[in-house]
């Protein structure tokens, strides 16, 4: 995704970035930041995997998917490894990871041998991964593989204790990502193209950075409605006949204390095929 213009509160970003899952359009309300503790959401001076994509987010059997993630990392720049794991009946996405892993340096490359269920599909900011044919029964069933992504400061192998399921520490952090593999769908779930942010219902520029004026009588209670707009032909849905609800996810940063909700999900409405939803 492009990065979103940011915004600027009392000279702090407020917006660093929104991080759009599904669906149309958003029309988002931010409220409050106060200095009182340190929330989810809060950009600091700690690391943080604040997104990871697949897109497509559903692939066939056999398909490929190509994975890339936002991450924060205020001292310079993390390794990026990314582990698929592909689960067999009663796993979890923690099992799944955990009861197949001897050692990070005995994960093999994905692709090697198409039976690997736990693999690594590549390193660095963007990597893709093609699932082998076979890794579910052909039940005409939707199913659900996971990717694992290790923002490590330093290798693979200093991070085995988290990748076993120990507690993550700021230089070995540990996302999730999961994929649905379809069953042959005629339309299958799809990212939509954003194609602008807004502020007050007008068009950011991401290349400038907007300064707000804190004009409300509560100097810690800024109050700012942000939006997005999405190329209405890139949402599948938009070739139903009738009416259609699905939902956009859309996740809040900031560095100025706390937002009143840090991940909002808002329904979006389409009352007819090829209708622009915003």
């Amino acid at each position: 995704m492009r990065s979103p213009a940011r915004l600027h509160a009392r000279a702090q970003v407020l917006v660093l970035a929104l991080a759009a899952v599904m669906g149309p359009g958003l029309a988002g309300v931010l409220e409050g930041c106060a200095p009182d503790f340190r929330a989810a959401s809060e950009l600091d001076e700690s690391n943080q995997v604040l997104a990871v994509r697949a897109s497509p987010p559903e692939i066939p059997q056999g398909g490929t998917v190509t994975l890339d993630a936002l991450v924060h990392w205020p001292q310079g720049t993390p390794t990026l490894f990314w582990l698929v794991c592909v689960p067999e009946v009663g796993d979890t996405f923690l099992s799944c990871l955990s009861s197949r892993l001897e050692s990070p340096a005995d994960v093999p490359l994905c692709g090697q041998d198409p039976a690997d269920r736990l693999c690594l599909a590549g390193v660095g900011q963007s990597v893709g991964y093609t699932l082998p044919r076979g890794m579910f029964p052909a039940d005409g069933q939707d199913h659900t593989f996971f990717v694992n992504l290790l923002a490590a400061g330093g290798d693979m192998l200093a991070c085995g204790e988290v990748l076993s399921g120990g507690t993550p520490t700021p230089d070995c952090l540990l996302a999730l990502k999961r994929v649905k593999v379809g069953s042959g769908s005629t339309s299958p779930n799809q990212n939509p193209a954003l194609s602008s942010f807004l502020f007050a219902g007008a068009p950011l520029d991401p290349a400038v950075v907007e300064t707000i004026d804190a004009t409300e009588p509560a100097e810690d209670d800024i109050r700012l409605e942000i939006g997005v707009t999405a190329e209405a032909t890139s949402v599948d849905e938009l070739d139903q006949q009738g009416e259609a609800s699905f939902d956009l996810v859309v996740s809040f940063f900031t560095t100025c204390g706390r937002v009143s909700s840090d991940r909002i999900f808002l329904p979006c409405l389409l009352s007819g095929p090829g209708e622009d939803p915003l």
